[in-house]
């Protein structure tokens, strides 16, 4: 549903309208959302499942408002994901599931769908933007300055958009979206379709809190970061990992990471 999207947002001065949606794919569209609706992620799957599948929900009632349903299945995936970042984010912005790559993949799916909230005049709440603050805030603190990061938990790439891109520019772009001075001095093609085309200072992130300190802390997390030369050809950045296995009760993702430790110097 959301790679349709970003085709429909992408194309959509290039043909006449409903033109790519007629017949099989319009049916195909209506069945992605019926099926999400009712069979999403519950119990020891609702994890990072059901936040793709509220996206995709929420992204997909929006871009295509034609069935009978779209408007109750954008109420209902809307309260979902408001629902699901207070759920599954720590207060210090660390996902529940404790794994890097899952940190950046409910990142962009939580961003996606609020920013295209933002741009139909359906605003998603200053807490939820708060959360996704705070979550880009542990993902600056945690990187080095080429965008590498410590490899926690497992991961299988998973992004909304795969582009050709390497990792560190991913982690990159997603790190400066709450700089709007850094996103404007290298914009990228995924910030361009996280935010729907609008400009960074047009998406209610507020300003992050600083990266640049020596000792950062995040407590309920469990994870904690020495660093010198931030952003500098000498830059040290440990990472430790003292947080728990994961999101329970199936604790997915997070593999014996305990107690481990990254360094990165110089990136």
């Amino acid at each position: 549903l959301i790679t349709w999207a970003y085709v429909e947002f992408l194309t959509a001065g290039l043909r006449q309208p409903g033109e790519l949606y007629e017949q099989s794919l319009r049916t195909q569209i209506y069945q992605h959302q019926y099926f999400i609706r009712k069979f999403y992620s519950k119990h020891s799957s609702a994890n990072n499942h059901l936040i793709g599948e509220m996206a995709g929900l929420y992204i997909g009632s929006v871009v295509w408002p034609c069935y009978k349903e779209s408007p109750s299945w954008q109420t209902f995936s809307k309260r979902k994901l408001i629902q699901e970042i207070d759920r599954q984010i720590e207060p210090d912005g660390v996902a529940k599931e404790r794994a890097t790559e899952y940190q950046l993949f409910v990142l962009e799916l939580f961003i996606a769908a609020a920013a295209l909230g933002q741009a139909i005049g359906d605003p998603f709440p200053k807490e939820y933007w708060n959360a996704i603050n705070r979550m880009i805030t542990f993902l600056s603190a945690i990187s080095s300055r080429a965008g590498e990061l410590p490899l926690f938990g497992d991961g299988d790439n998973a992004q909304i958009m795969p582009l050709p891109e390497t990792s560190a520019q991913r982690v990159r772009t997603l790190a400066g979206l709450g700089n709007s001075s850094e996103t404007a001095k290298a914009p990228s093609l995924r910030s361009g379709l996280l935010l729907w085309g609008q400009a960074p200072d047009e998406i209610p992130l507020g300003c992050l809190r600083e990266t640049d300190r020596n000792i950062q802390a995040f407590a309920d997390g469990g994870y904690y970061v020495l660093a010198s030369d931030r952003g500098g050809e000498e830059e040290v950045v440990i990472v430790f990992d003292a947080g728990p296995m994961g999101l329970p009760p199936l604790n997915a993702h997070g593999h014996a990471d305990a107690l481990s430790f990254c360094l990165t110097y110089g990136g």
